[in-house]
């Protein structure tokens, strides 16, 4: 009888789906969720390193919240309320408000106008980081998002 947890392992051959190596192979995952791209995870690690400069949690928060609302050009639509947000995921109103102005402040956020007439906001830099490799110039071979 097995009485510990190594030779529980040793004896057992596990059976798995994925096939591990070294090739560069196209990859079969399917993506749910949004896109939240590898340059931007890595802003908002150095910028939680500023310490009372970083940006708040509400901000974090807001920030996340909003790529499940932008197209493919990282725009909100028309009709964004922040409420619409506040409402889907249960976080208080004054918690998005407090952190979408944070973002506004740093510049994650700016507010453009279509056509010099209509006003929309806009995450900067989404419609950079969301080329296909086709569209990027200085693709190194990695994904522009991370999993």
């Amino acid at each position: 009888m097995l009485t510990n947890f190594e030779n529980i392992i040793d004896t057992n051959s596990f059976k798995t789906n994925m096939k591990f190596s070294e090739k560069n192979q196209k990859s079969k995952f399917l993506m749910h969720g949004p896109k939240f791209f590898d340059e931007l995870r890595i802003y908002l690690i150095k910028n939680n390193k500023l310490g009372e400069y970083a940006l708040p949690s509400s901000a974090l928060a807001t920030y996340i919240l909003l790529h499940y609302k932008v197209n493919d050009l990282g725009r909100l639509p028309r009709d964004f309320k922040l409420s619409t947000i506040a409402n889907e995921s249960d976080i208080p109103y004054t918690t998005i408000h407090t952190g979408f102005q944070a973002l506004l402040h740093s510049g994650l956020v700016r507010e453009i106008f279509i056509n010099g007439k209509i006003p929309v906001y806009e995450i900067c830099n989404y419609a950079r980081f969301n080329r296909t490799a086709k569209e990027t110039k200085d693709n190194d071979g990695k994904l522009s998002y991370f999993r």
